[in-house]
């Protein structure tokens, strides 16, 4: 037996507003940068140390070079700082979907936030992880910026019932 939906109808209902699929695509690649990201810091082995010692009698010196994973090597912390990019875009994409399901153009205060925090995380870490975060933030930022304008004074006062 099919499902029956009330459906609000009249003054009263807002009608829903589907984000552009170019918001959606945004995220996802952002999505998958992060993604990416946890993945690298898991399987990616890099030098991390290298320990040097003098045979006795000798003028030479035998150097070891360790390769280890950032989870090997900083433990399971770096996951809290390769998962975060994650997490946000995540925000955003949940903020901006629940935003259009109510009937609202525009990022709103809470998206546009957590993709401004994105890229001052990034900024603030341009001598570390910055760099690797920075695509993150400016897709999420960009997602956010063709979720569509918010309706501005020019088009006028709004309808009776609107949910703006």
């Amino acid at each position: 037996m099919p499902e029956v939906h009330a459906v609000q109808v009249g003054p009263g209902a807002a009608a829903a507003y589907r984000q552009p699929k170019g918001v959606w695509l945004l995220l996802a690649l952002g999505a998958a940068w992060s993604g990416a990201l946890v993945v690298a810091a898991l399987v990616w082995a890099t030098p991390s140390s290298a320990g040097c010692v003098s045979v006795q009698g000798s003028v030479h010196l035998v150097c070891t070079t360790l390769e280890q994973t950032a989870v090997g090597r900083d433990g399971a912390k770096v996951l809290l700082v390769a998962a975060a990019p994650a997490l946000l875009t995540g925000v955003v994409a949940v903020a901006l979907l629940r935003r259009g399901r109510r009937g609202r153009r525009g990022p709103g205060y809470l998206a546009a936030s957590v993709a401004g925090a994105l890229c001052v995380v990034a900024l603030l870490g341009v001598l570390t992880i910055g760099p690797l975060l920075a695509p993150v933030g400016v897709l999420v930022v960009a997602a956010c910026a063709c979720s569509g304008p918010a309706p501005s004074v020019a088009d006028g006062p709004p309808a009776a019932g609107s949910p703006y």
